[in-house]
């Protein structure tokens, strides 16, 4: 993944993680270039109760997170 997505990813993620409902999704849509990444991310670590422990923005771009189920 080019770095500069990556980065731009980890933004997104960071400044929509603490909101819900319309909030987060109009933070979300302001992106529209990264958004389906965006919300996969935010899913991910809804669903898992946090699974990113650690910021998005700490992980390299290329970086990948892995859970089990």
């Amino acid at each position: 993944m080019d770095p500069d997505r990556w980065e731009r990813i980890c933004a997104i993620f960071e400044a929509a993680r603490g909101l819900s409902g319309a909030a987060r999704e109009a933070v979300v849509a302001s992106a529209p270039d990264v958004a389906d990444d965006v919300r996969e991310l935010l899913g991910a670590h809804d669903t898992k109760g946090g699974i990113l422990g650690e910021s998005a923005g700490d992980l390299e771009a290329g970086e990948t997170v892995s859970y089990t189920h």
